[in-house]
């Protein structure tokens, strides 16, 4: 009851009082206090100070031989307009020591504190320090003789007894005002906030009845105040909701068809791993029977899927989409799995879209088989014309120089064929023998350095400027080290093949959260944005003319991604035209591997 908004505003009233009289009262109190003390200083300094002409007075009267007589008797003269009572203000006449010699209370004659002010006056200075804390006020000014020495101290003291007792009977009215205002002021507030909360109380059943469906119109008071034209807008955002919620169903409905009838497989998760979503393709693909009690992990890791829930929820790249591929039987599987976001960017679960590339994959093996048969054709010939060239360039042509102008074509064209065949049998190897990796504990910043030491004199010959600057420490992985290194060698060749004389290529490695990676960064011409997508394709090139005059395959950048796919990580390309690429390898850090 006390946390109602009644009795909140109750308070807040009472409050609001006590802190006004409170601030009031105060302002009181030190005005009047301050009045009392600047009355006692304007008096004291008006009447005793050098520019007063009863304390001129007393100075030329120092001489005379009834001097104390003659200045008690001017002290009388200015008592009054001192201010002098004779009760709580009094004057007195003190000798160069500060004792008493005359005043008008006698009672203080051998009691009298020797007081700050007191002291300064005997220092030949005015003594007129005056503070609110002090229990007594006090001015104190030295008479001097023609040597400038202190022959008498005139004295002013009030004891503050008058003050007091203003000051008590002002802090009585005070609270008798307090007692007084508190009572009206709640009373007045207990009305206020009725008539205030009766129509919010009809508006919060009015709420709890929408939050149970009920839409219908309810009868209001036509009240002209805010509180009429709210339950106005009450009514009118029911059937706003009413309306919406038709339209949300509407659209769940033509969802569900949609989901149910296409061709990929479709489920959803929220934040604790639970299927909020199943279609019928990814029931069938995943021979889930049951949807109740299965969740993201348990699933698949039945499945023999290397992936976690918190994998994606604490996804930190810039592209979200993890890719897994899954061998069910005969079927060949690509699973996508992306997170998705509330508005305040906080992930609340991912979706899984489940591709049935089976075919796909039937015509890729095909293809990869075409190109190795083809690549086994092709050494033989290929021996030969390398056999029949050397012999050409012993001398057993007749033309000399024209025939050494062939031979050099054959030889260069042969060599390219060789080169052509040897990265063919290397995918066809990586692609049908994915388990023959050697693997062993590698440190890739001592492969990155040694690629960028072998491939440094190659950019020297090209005028370009190629660094190693390693972030931080890496830890070792386990991998296939000669696989590896060829994988660094095909991407820095690349970036050195592609970067126009007097360019930069830098090399870095570093670690980030369970990943160790190897970037390789260039300014040379770039990709565009259409072609970057292919460029991990078997004979993709982007300029073929150009590829070709560089002695390229379109085959270095596929052997990379298949040795680093091998090995569990992944490959990702950024480039821009004109402003160079930037080629991120990367590797998953187990935790028996840190």
């Amino acid at each position: 009851m006390l946390k109602s908004i009644r009795w909140k505003l109750v308070w807040t009233f009472a409050l609001l009082v006590v802190i006004i009289i409170i601030t009031i009262g105060t302002f009181l109190l030190y005005g009047i206090s301050n009045f009392y003390h600047n009355d006692f200083q304007v008096a004291a300094k008006q009447n005793m100070s050098q520019d007063s002409a009863v304390v001129r007075q007393m100075q030329n009267g120092l001489d005379r031989e009834d001097a104390e007589a003659y200045i008690e008797e001017l002290l009388l003269v200015v008592a009054n307009r001192l201010g002098v009572d004779y009760s709580s203000r009094n004057y007195f006449l003190l000798d160069a020591k500060g004792v008493v010699v005359s005043g008008s209370d006698p009672a203080l004659y051998d009691t009298l504190p020797k007081t700050e002010n007191i002291i300064r006056a005997m220092n030949g200075k005015t003594g007129d320090s005056l503070r609110f804390s002090d229990r007594v006020m006090d001015f104190a000014f030295p008479l001097t003789d023609g040597s400038g020495a202190v022959a008498y101290i005139l004295y002013l003291r009030d004891d503050k007894s008058e003050l007091s007792a203003v000051l008590q009977s002002l802090f009585a009215i005070v609270w008798y005002a307090l007692f007084v205002s508190l009572l009206v002021c709640m009373l007045f507030a207990i009305f206020l906030s009725k008539t205030i909360t009766t129509p919010i109380s009809r508006l919060t059943v009015r709420a709890e009845r929408l939050a149970e469906g009920e839409f219908e119109r309810t009868e209001q008071e036509d009240d002209p105040d805010e509180i009429g034209r709210l339950s106005l807008t009450f009514d009118e955002m029911a059937e706003q909701l009413q309306n919406t919620i038709h339209q949300v169903e509407d659209e769940k409905n033509k969802m569900e068809a949609i989901l149910r009838h296409m061709t990929d497989g479709v489920m959803a998760f929220n934040d604790q791993g639970e299927i909020i979503l199943l279609n019928p393709v990814a029931r069938r693909l995943l021979h889930l029977r049951e949807q109740n009690g299965k969740r993201f992990d348990e699933i698949f890791a039945r499945l023999n899927v290397d992936i976690k829930l918190g994998d994606l929820l604490y996804i930190t790249r810039e592209n979200p989409i993890l890719e897994r591929d899954l061998m069910r039987g005969n079927t060949a599987m690509k699973i996508y799995f992306v997170p998705f976001k509330e508005s305040g960017n906080k992930t609340r679960g991912t979706v899984v879209v489940i591709h049935d590339v089976t075919e796909q994959q039937r015509l890729e093996e095909s293809r990869r088989e075409f190109v190795a048969n083809v690549s086994h054709e092709l050494r033989t010939p290929l021996a030969s014309i390398c056999s029949y060239a050397e012999t050409l360039m012993d001398g057993a042509c007749e033309d000399p120089e024209t025939a050494n102008s062939f031979l050099q074509i054959i030889l260069r064209e042969g060599a390219r064929m060789t080169r052509i065949i040897k990265d063919l049998l290397t995918l066809s190897r990586l692609d049908h023998a994915s388990n023959a990796l050697k693997t062993e504990q590698v440190l890739l910043t001592d492969l990155a350095a040694r690629v960028v030491e072998n491939l440094s004199i190659e950019a020297k010959k090209r005028r370009q400027i190629l660094r190693w600057e390693p972030v931080s420490r890496l830890s070792p992985i386990l991998g296939d080290s000669d696989r590896l290194e060829q994988v660094l060698t095909n991407v820095v060749s690349n970036a050195i093949k592609y970067t126009q004389e007097g360019g930069e290529i830098l090399v870095t490695a570093g670690m980030l959260y369970s990943e160790v990676y190897v970037k390789v960064r260039d300014n040379g011409v770039g990709i565009p944005e259409e072609a970057q997508a292919h460029v991990f394709d078997r004979f993709y090139r982007v300029d073929k003319a150009r590829s070709r005059e560089h002695g390229g395959t379109g085959l270095g950048l596929a052997i990379a991604k298949e040795i680093v796919e091998l090995h569990g990580g992944t490959i990702r390309l950024k480039s821009a035209v004109g402003k160079g690429s930037e080629i991120t390898i990367a590797f998953p850090v187990k935790e028996e591997e840190k």
